[in-house]
């Protein structure tokens, strides 16, 4: 089994402008449009069966909704790291909640 340890996607929502704004940071076109459906697509294609997303908190008031949502995300072939702003106050119990997620 092939598996991917490094990925990013985004909630439906955002995808388009995160992309963008990566891409233009980076100048290199993304490979998709950076959604869960289509990295599940993605790795169908290259026949990978597991990815391990690594999200991000860019700023402290994030952090929760983030590691909300790569709870909500995960399933046999997703697997969600937390993510923990640096200035985040109640980081302790985001890392326990995160443990249990």
């Amino acid at each position: 089994m092939i598996i991917d340890m490094h990925s990013h996607c985004f909630p439906d929502g955002l995808a388009i402008r995160a992309i963008a704004a990566l891409t233009e940071k980076a100048g290199i076109p993304a490979y998709t449009d950076g959604t869960v459906k289509n990295l599940k697509r993605s790795m169908n294609a290259a026949d990978i069966g597991i990815c391990v997303l690594q999200h991000i908190a860019t700023k402290p008031e994030q952090t929760v909704n983030v590691n909300r949502w790569a709870a909500e995300i995960q399933d046999g072939s997703i697997i969600s790291f937390g993510s923990i702003h640096p200035y985040f106050p109640d980081w302790k119990e985001e890392v326990n909640n995160c443990k249990e997620e």
